[in-house]
């Protein structure tokens, strides 16, 4: 299953990040909503886990989705 994590604070990717590797799972990682985007863009993914609040501004995350919605990934927030 490949993932796509949007998440800004390094360290809490970095967590995230090892945990989905450890159980098999192929991750990649975006830092900003922008980013994300073309990430998604250019390569499928099973899911996206995506923090809320980016470095775009408030709601960022939910704007994203929202951009994304004709792919029909599924998403999982948190903030």
């Amino acid at each position: 299953m490949r993932i796509l994590l949007v998440e800004d604070d390094p360290k809490l990717a970095d967590l995230i990040l090892e945990g989905l590797n450890e159980d098999g799972f192929v991750t990649a990682h975006s830092a900003s909503a922008r980013q994300g985007e073309s990430m998604a863009l250019l390569q499928p993914y099973d899911v996206m886990i995506v923090d809320v609040m980016l470095p775009e501004g408030k709601n960022a995350g939910f704007d994203l989705a929202r951009t994304l919605r004709e792919q029909k990934t599924p998403h999982l927030f948190f903030f």
